[in-house]
């Protein structure tokens, strides 16, 4: 009796799956205001009625798209920060995985991250719903990882990778809005940044990584930087 209940979950899980997927494609190919129900049910091969079987609205639909979205950035980074490294290596590979993941499904990451950035206030796109439970939801998991990013850098601070006599919080927040600004540059200007200066997106977050190392890690003779790859960069 329960293995039969549990393939039914799973059956219906699959199918839930396979409408969201279809409604991924809709909304980021037509836009989300654009895009109906009868359209998502005839991209999933389904009637009307059995898509709302599964989801209430298009708004739950999409709603199930933000957080499938943040559980994948979550892990990423999370990895990242699990690593047996360094706390500035730590960090630097953080910044890795959130440019990996920009540069691999740049809509995701535009609709988590530009629709809600928690800690820097919304950033409102009037055609995308966002419940206020799932505003806390994403807020809830922005603070988590912020957190995490400021032990990193205490953690660096301890183990001599980071100076000691920054502040670990300004430093975050400092670090987080040019990597995001970068992100939001390359969003809306990468072709002309292109065209007119033959600079691309990857050479700016290299350029990026370079100045925050200067910035952040202890000043010694001979030092080395490091890029947003790992790579040491000599003097």
């Amino acid at each position: 009796m329960e293995e039969s209940v549990n393939r039914r979950e799973r059956k219906r899980e699959k199918k839930r799956c396979e409408i969201v997927d279809a409604a991924e494609q809709l909304f980021f190919s037509q836009g989300y205001s654009n895009t109906t129900m009868d359209q998502i049910a005839e991209k999933s091969d389904l009637s009307k009625g059995a898509i709302y079987f599964y989801f209430k609205s298009k708004e739950e639909i999409f709603r199930h798209i933000i957080l499938r979205t943040l559980s994948s950035f979550g892990t990423r980074i999370n990895e990242a920060f699990e690593r047996e490294e360094s706390g500035i290596m730590k960090l630097y590979e953080s910044g890795k995985a959130i440019k990996d993941f920009f540069n691999e499904d740049r809509n995701h990451f535009e609709v988590l991250f530009f629709h809600h950035f928690s800690q820097m206030g919304p950033i409102s796109h009037s055609t995308l719903p966002i419940e206020e439970s799932l505003d806390e939801q994403i807020k809830r998991e922005s603070d988590r990882l912020i957190e995490k990013a400021r032990e990193v850098i205490l953690l660096g601070m301890r183990d001599g990778s980071i100076r000691s006599d920054i502040d670990p919080t300004l430093t975050l927040f400092t670090l987080h809005g040019m990597l995001i600004g970068l992100i939001r540059i390359a969003s809306v200007d990468e072709e002309y940044y292109l065209k007119h200066f033959n600079i691309s997106f990857d050479n700016l977050v290299e350029t990026a990584f370079s100045v925050i190392g200067e910035a952040i890690e202890p000043h010694t003779h001979g030092a080395e930087d490091l890029s947003c790859d790992g790579k040491k960069v000599s003097h």
